[in-house]
């Protein structure tokens, strides 16, 4: 389980990085034992949103703490 209530803005983008792997590796794995490469799909898709959740939090920081 992941927590967000964390000390610092940096932990968040640890975090928010290490969810959308293991997203990402959920999906190939289902992909993989399933043989479908649909299967799985809303995985990669949480994991392309963490991303993005992850780069924008990135830019915040360097923006408010530099």
């Amino acid at each position: 389980m992941y927590n967000l209530d964390v000390a610092t803005p940096e932990e968040v983008l640890t975090i928010l990085e290490a969810m959308a792997d293991r997203y990402r590796n959920s999906a190939v794995e289902l992909a993989s034992v399933w043989q479908d490469d649909s299967v799985g799909k809303v995985w990669s898709d949480f994991a392309a949103i963490l991303d993005r959740a992850a780069e924008s939090c990135r830019k915040a920081i360097s923006r408010r703490l530099g």
